[in-house]
């Protein structure tokens, strides 16, 4: 990261098994090895609390990799998520259904349960990407002018901006699995990738 560039001593608390979870073990696994020099990886660990005092924030944490005592650091970064703003939105004025979570209903063509408004981006669902949400505004726009489009987020592009980067498309291993689909696995070698 650029904070350890920068000289900051990292430790990362992650509660799964890994980091970078949506990803499939054996493209995290080698990502893992290369930070875990850099960083001290925490995993199956969660923050418990974090108060600030005068000496710095410090952070009680339980799990597998939890030290007994709260830790003191200068900056904490908390990188859990996002939530959706629907209902901060008044979305319900225009008559338009906000779920209990603060999303947005939409069909395949980005339409709200009110036929001429349209959502997009986050306040719509999973998975919460930027470049999801440009696709779902061309969508939406052509949708509007006429044409008979829908979006179908079978592959869309994940990635995890780090050092190196980690990115996939479509479904996982995991997920093929778990929804009974047929696949075949193929590796290449990070070392032949740049």
């Amino acid at each position: 990261t650029v904070y350890h560039a920068l000289g900051s001593e990292i430790d990362v608390v992650e509660m799964f098994d890994q980091v970078i979870p949506a990803a499939d073990k054996d493209v995290v696994k080698v990502f893992t090895k290369r930070i875990s020099k850099k960083f001290n990886l925490m995993l199956e660990t969660k923050v418990t609390a974090v108060e600030a005092k005068e000496d710095g924030i410090y952070v009680s944490m339980e799990g597998k990799k939890a030290p007994a005592e709260a830790q003191r650091y200068d900056a904490v970064l908390v990188a859990i998520g996002r939530v959706p703003n629907g209902k901060n939105l008044d979305a319900g004025k225009a008559g338009v259904e906000v779920d209990e979570r603060g999303f947005i209903r939409v069909d395949k063509q980005l339409r709200t349960n009110v036929p001429h408004i349209f959502a997009i981006g986050d306040i719509v669902g999973q998975p919460m990407l930027a470049h999801k949400g440009v696709h779902e505004g061309h969508v939406a726009a052509e949708v509007i002018a006429g044409m008979k489009h829908y979006f179908d987020p079978k592959v869309i592009p994940s990635i995890a901006y780090t050092e190196p980067e980690v990115a996939w498309v479509g479904l996982t291993e995991k997920e093929a699995k778990e929804k009974g689909i047929s696949y075949e696995t193929a590796t290449f070698p990070w070392a032949a990738s740049g």
